[in-house]
């Protein structure tokens, strides 16, 4: 079996060593996603090594390397390595989602609290920037006209402006000494920039810097954000319990939407599109009765393929209360603030969508809801109460999607599948079923177009997805 790290060379990827701990880490510019210093490898980890770039956050070990890397097949890939091929299932329960499978095999992580002392050190600078924020006028402007956000918004969350970079040593801070490549000793970094705590019971958890300038720009080197080291990767999630959460990307976001719409839902911030909820925050998730998935509507990359949009169905796979609701006239509720859309009213329509009696109904003998005795009309894609979308145009919408894959199906295709892949087979399967429920509410006017086409999208890549492993098959 090829080393990983003797594979890097051949694909012209150059890395060195920065550690040498778990048999040594090395680190270089990652091929993905172009960042510099963000791909790491550990050579000694697993059968040939692994990877992972903390940019784009890909990785794994050297069958994913080859596929994502040099574009190889699963075959091809573990020919290449000299690997014997995972044997197939030999059946297939065709009655059971392969999403519920998925469900089976996933579980959220414990996350456990800094060390006693970074808690002390951090929570410190927290509030010596949080202080350096209320003598900052120019700062607090870029928080309240550029981010939306209110002063007691900046009080409640301890925002605060770390005017100057600073470094401080990692014993001082009481986390276990790492050495650079050079031998000399890594310090935290804490650049200059917006510092963006999260507590939880009050105990500081994590510490964020949103890189910017004195005048409010982004250093046009290195990451806009910076996680302060120590800190843990835990979803920021309101303590105070809600029937419905809104999950966002970003914590700039979870403020802004939570200060314009917190009467309404909490919010939970996971940092990325691809990350998952850990243990603490699955369980509060799972006691919810509604959760809308709002993700970053990003640009479609080259691929076709919308990020926000397609890992929105990990949390509708995982969460049977779990619903899309996607951004509007902006990729996320910081960007549609600026353009001007109301976010409680974005975040009503979702409610008044997907949850239109039990709970607007509570809410609103509580006095906090907003009036729904008329639905609220905004920029989302929706029927109105019952009214159906008819036959005729999610039929225009499907059909261009069904030629493509008719004309890519090759024959044979279909028993292949069930034969030697039956899980590519059972993914097909439960995108289908999930597109033909969006198609069903379509129809009697309980979901949106924008919700047809987001399944629609998943199903026609997961099709093109299995037809193209067919085809490299039969070469």
């Amino acid at each position: 079996m090829p080393a990983l790290l003797d594979l890097l060379p051949q694909d012209n990827i150059h890395v060195h060593k920065a550690a040498s701990t778990h048999g040594g880490e090395y680190v270089g510019p990652c091929p993905l996603c172009g960042g510099v210093d963000r791909f790491h490898v550990w050579p000694e980890e697993g059968d040939g090594g692994k990877y992972w770039c903390r940019g784009c956050e890909k990785g794994g070990d050297i069958i994913q390397y080859l596929r994502e890397i040099r574009k190889l097949s699963y075959l091809d890939a573990c020919k290449e390595a000299g690997i014997k091929p995972a044997p197939m299932k030999r059946s297939f329960d065709w009655g059971k989602s392969a999403n519920s499978e998925h469900i089976r095999k996933w579980s959220p992580r414990e996350i456990t609290q800094p060390p006693e002392e970074w808690i002390k050190k951090c929570s410190a600078f927290v509030d010596w920037a949080y202080g350096q924020l209320l003598d900052n006028a120019s700062m607090r402007s870029y928080l309240r006209f550029k981010r939306g956000m209110s002063e007691e918004s900046v009080r409640a969350h301890r925002i605060g402006w770390n005017p100057s970079g600073l470094n401080r040593g990692r014993d001082f801070w009481g986390l276990p000494e790492k050495l650079k490549p050079d031998g000399t000793k890594q310090t935290i970094w804490l650049p200059q920039g917006i510092v963006i705590p999260y507590f939880v019971d009050g105990i500081l958890q994590r510490a964020r810097i949103r890189r910017l300038d004195r005048n409010g720009n982004t250093p046009e080197k290195g990451p806009a954000y910076a996680i302060v080291s120590g800190s843990t990767s835990a979803a920021m999630i309101p303590e105070k319990s809600s029937q419905v959460l809104v999950v966002v990307e970003s914590e700039f976001d979870a403020i802004l939407l939570d200060q314009e719409a917190g009467h309404l839902c909490g919010v939970v911030a996971i940092g990325s599109a691809s990350a998952r909820p850990d243990k603490r925050v699955f369980e509060i998730l799972q006691a919810s009765d509604l959760i809308l998935v709002a993700l970053d509507s990003d640009d479609q990359r080259e691929d076709g393929q919308n990020p926000g949009a397609k890992e929105a169905q990990w949390w509708l796979s995982h969460f049977s209360q779990a619903r899309r609701l996607p951004p509007v006239d902006g990729k996320d509720p910081g960007e549609m603030w600026k353009n001007g859309i109301d976010l409680q009213q974005w975040v009503a329509i979702g409610v008044n969508k997907y949850f239109p009696q039990s709970h607007t109904q509570k809410h609103r003998q509580a006095g906090e809801f907003l009036d729904t005795a008329t639905p609220i009309q905004g920029p989302i894609n929706q029927p109105l109460d019952n009214q159906s979308i008819p036959f005729e145009t999610l039929n225009a919408i499907a059909s261009p999607r069904y030629n493509q894959i008719a004309e890519a199906y090759p024959n044979g295709c279909s028993e292949w599948l069930s034969q030697c892949r039956p899980d590519l087979a059972g993914e097909e399967r439960a995108d289908f079923d999930w597109l033909d429920e969006v198609w069903r509410l379509c129809m009697v006017g309980r979901s949106a177009i924008q919700d047809f086409k987001t399944a629609l999208d998943i199903w026609f890549d997961g099709w093109m997805e299995a037809i193209q492993i067919f085809k490299e098959a039969q070469i």
